[in-house]
């Protein structure tokens, strides 16, 4: 195999390499690589709206701390910032830690483009160049405070 040559494989079939690429139906699928990040989000379930903490991220989902509860197998809003909001189920949890999947697993380009946000505000707050702005501010909104008596 040569610089700038491709490499070829000849079978003595013909193989349905989308299907030998494709994770096994009824099996575990494979896990995608995580990516620490440190920043704020929110989760939405049952009509509260909750500040989370990312530790980390991939295409499926997320690791993250919240001060609150969320109920596992329940069905959530995730916030990120700069992101559109997407749909997913929270998967476990560990005393204030919780994974959360997607519903749809993210773009890898959107997902990169986001990480590479997230590099530059932390360099910005490192350097001191930064005020966060946070649009929702520190309120936890519960649906029962948007009840009228």
């Amino acid at each position: 195999m040569g610089r700038g040559r491709p490499y070829r494989r000849h079978f003595d079939a013909p193989i349905d390499v989308l299907l030998l690429l494709a994770p096994p139906g009824d099996g575990p699928r494979p896990r995608l690589p995580r990516i620490e990040v440190d920043c704020n989000a929110w989760v939405r379930q049952d009509g509260d709206l909750i500040r989370i903490r990312l530790l980390n991220i991939s295409q499926g989902g997320l690791c993250v701390e919240a001060r609150r509860s969320l109920t596992v197998g329940g069905d959530i809003v995730i916030t990120l910032p700069g992101l559109t909001p997407a749909a997913g189920v929270v998967k476990w949890s560990d005393d204030e830690a919780y994974g959360l999947a997607f519903n749809r697993a993210l773009v890898l380009s959107e997902l990169v483009e986001w990480l590479q946000e997230q590099q530059r505000e932390q360099r910005r707050r490192a350097e001191g160049d930064y005020s966060p702005t946070d649009p929702i501010g520190e309120a936890v909104i519960q649906r029962s405070s948007m009840r009228r008596s």
